[in-house]
């Protein structure tokens, strides 16, 4: 099966342009861990591109893909309207395919039965009130016009639409006539005219998604999807469609819209990137340094002198740390996130106590414990750049090195993770002895009645410590 994907510029730099994500870095690991993963099934993966995505995805990190077509250097779209790119390359294929967005990750093969479809999307979706609201949105420009069935269709109160992260199929006539559809749209209504008014129309979703299935519908064509059910518009959860921690088991994975800001899914994109290929993730770490904005937080009312001298001691603390690791290679630091970012390999294991691993603990670690005489305000500040929780006692902060952001990781320390890091220390320790002495240091007996719930919080603790990177197991 031949298998596309399309990755437009619009004039912007990937190294410094995040294209919805967090951090630039982080589209750049999507790229590559989507086109890793469909490299390992299939012998024909093409990229279809303009000259600032070739330099980037190919001629700098040496993504695998077996054909680069450089056909968007003139590209007559307006960056608003991205979608229409990927119809494009579309309309460029003359033999059965699957495209394949750059957010997407396919662990394993597709079934042969969506290799064999003559028409494949990601799945059917029920329309709810968020597709209808961007549904009216679209509708306010009265210069846009229809055609019939669209224009039927959209003033549904449930909107018809597939999700595109997979589209394809052996029906090329169709898919010919889709796009003309699509093209004629947006030509009818001048949409990527920037003198035009109907240009600042948000209708990615309407000229893609909403317009394929009600096409199919009205020529009652049948639609394989690769996910078999219905899903509500804004129905796509983490757990469902984004736990990277399980990449190795899931099937398909796809980080649709605002989970690219989440910062959970983002730590699990890094961790499987680092489990897939580490060289790559440390090529584009390496390529984005300088691209990305880090810091506290400033505008969380206005602070008073008290309360900036805490946040420029805990600061002055970060920089003397930071210049203690200046002798670290970045491979050694590396080769901690390797074994770090294995934890998802084995951690249903400690948390089911099935197996007694030795835990070691990260040799270059520091805990700063935050002085009694503190400002609140400078807590509380602290707190929101941790991403703590809003009734977590913040008490400590572990740092240790990392080849990316600013070359230190933070990481709010809660007192029985400090009890915790305090036995395991450099050495090789078993789970079960950590929990012992963990319990011991809390003076809960075996026989006490808070003896269960005290292993619990320090299996819990435990998983977060592991989590985290901040102590690996020896598995």
């Amino acid at each position: 099966m031949r298998i596309v994907q399309t990755f437009w510029t619009a004039g912007q730099d990937p190294l410094k342009h995040a294209f919805g994500w967090l951090h630039p870095e982080y589209n750049l690991m999507s790229w590559a861990l989507s086109c890793l993963s469909l490299r390992e099934h299939y012998d024909e993966v093409a990229l279809y591109t303009d000259s600032e995505g070739k330099r980037i995805l190919i001629d700098k990190l040496h993504l695998p893909y077996t054909e680069v077509n450089v056909v968007f250097d003139d590209f007559p779209c307006l960056p608003q309207h991205w979608a229409l790119a990927k119809i494009k390359t579309y309309s460029l294929q003359t033999k059965p395919f699957l495209h394949v967005d750059g957010d997407v990750f396919v662990p394993h093969p597709f079934s042969e039965k969506i290799l064999h479809a003559p028409l494949v999307a990601q799945n059917r979706e029920i329309g709810t009130a968020y597709y209808r609201e961007m549904m009216d949105q679209v509708l306010e420009y009265k210069g846009i016009t229809y055609p019939d069935y669209i224009d039927e269709g959209i003033h549904q109160e449930s909107v018809a639409s597939y999700n595109m992260g997979v589209f394809g199929g052996s029906d090329i006539d169709f898919i010919q006539r889709y796009c003309h559809e699509v093209f004629q749209f947006i030509e009818n209504n001048s949409i990527n005219n920037p003198k035009h008014a109907n240009s600042k129309a948000n209708c990615n979703v309407l000229f893609e998604q909403v317009l394929l299935a009600l096409l199919t519908d009205k020529e009652n064509i049948n639609v394989s999807c690769v996910i078999d059910k219905k899903i509500r518009d804004n129905g796509y959860t983490v757990a469902e469609f984004c736990d990277l921690n399980k990449y190795e088991s899931n099937t398909y994975l796809h980080i649709l819209g605002g989970h690219k800001r989440n910062h959970n899914v983002l730590d699990m994109l890094e961790n499987a990137m680092l489990r897939v290929n580490s060289k790559l993730y440390e090529d584009i770490i390496i390529s984005t340094k300088g691209c990305l904005i880090t810091g506290l937080n400033d505008d969380v009312g206005r602070p008073c002198m008290s309360a900036m001298m805490s946040i420029a001691q805990y600061e002055d603390h970060v920089d003397m740390i930071k210049n203690s690791w200046k002798q670290l290679s970045e491979s050694e630091i590396l080769q901690w996130e390797e074994k770090a970012a294995q934890f998802p390999l084995y951690i249903s294991d400690i948390v089911n106590s099935t197996r007694n691993f030795k835990i070691s603990c990260c040799k270059n670690i520091d805990v700063f414990k935050i002085p009694d005489n503190w400002h609140p305000w400078a807590t509380e500040q602290l707190k929101s750049y941790l991403r703590c929780e809003k009734n977590f006692p913040l008490k400590y902060i572990c740092s240790f090195p990392t080849i990316k952001r600013k070359g230190v990781k933070e990481f709010a320390l809660s007192e029985i993770g400090r009890r915790i890091l305090g036995f395991v220390k450099d050495d090789n320790i078993c789970i079960e002895d950590i929990i012992q002495m963990t319990i011991q240091s809390l003076n809960v007996s075996k026989n006490s009645p808070s003896y269960h719930g005290a292993k619990r919080h320090i299996m819990t603790e435990l998983s977060v410590l592991l989590r985290n990177g901040i102590i690996v197991s020896q598995y």
